[in-house]
């Protein structure tokens, strides 16, 4: 379910941009708690000369060591840029993450119980407070392995390997 609000999110950025979106689901068994490798291979070969990038979605029906590995193989195998959802997905060959900041959401955290506790105020009486700042991590051995020259966007990093 979460991936298809994605996806749909994605089509209505498609609609005022100038890129394609190729989406493809991989669908689970009733006995399948993930989806395997073998599954995988067979989508991403079926989409895989459509794409310039692939965008790996935290789905943990997809998300396990093994499909990692072959999916991070394979993009660079096949010099496809991988943008990933969080910094370890990233040190283990993904190209790029832009994740939350879960410093900044546990300070807003604070601020949301100490005024609960502190100032007695009633949590529906507090407006929302939407996550402040991301994270945004590069993996340059990954861009160089797929011959993308990205070394200009270490200035605006927040970290790279």
């Amino acid at each position: 379910k979460y991936s298809e609000d994605m996806m749909n999110k994605f089509e209505n950025i498609k609609k005022s941009e100038h890129f394609e979106i190729v989406k493809t689901k991989v669908q689970l068994e009733d006995d399948e708690l993930f989806v395997s490798v073998k599954k995988l291979e067979k989508k991403f070969n079926a989409i895989s000369d459509k794409i310039d990038a692939l965008y790996l979605m935290p789905d943990a029906a997809i998300v396990n060591e093994e499909n990692i590995t072959y999916l991070i193989n394979i993009c660079i195998e096949k010099k496809i840029p991988l943008f990933v959802f969080n910094e370890n997905l990233v040190k283990a060959g993904g190209l790029v993450s832009l994740s939350p900041n879960f410093q900044n959401i546990g300070s807003q955290l604070f601020s949301i119980v100490k005024n609960t506790l502190i100032w007695n105020k009633k949590i529906a009486d507090q407006s929302v407070q939407y996550p402040i700042g991301s994270i945004f991590i590069l993996n340059l051995q990954t861009a160089e392995k797929i011959n993308l020259k990205l070394n200009h966007l270490k200035i605006i990093a927040d970290k790279y390997y």
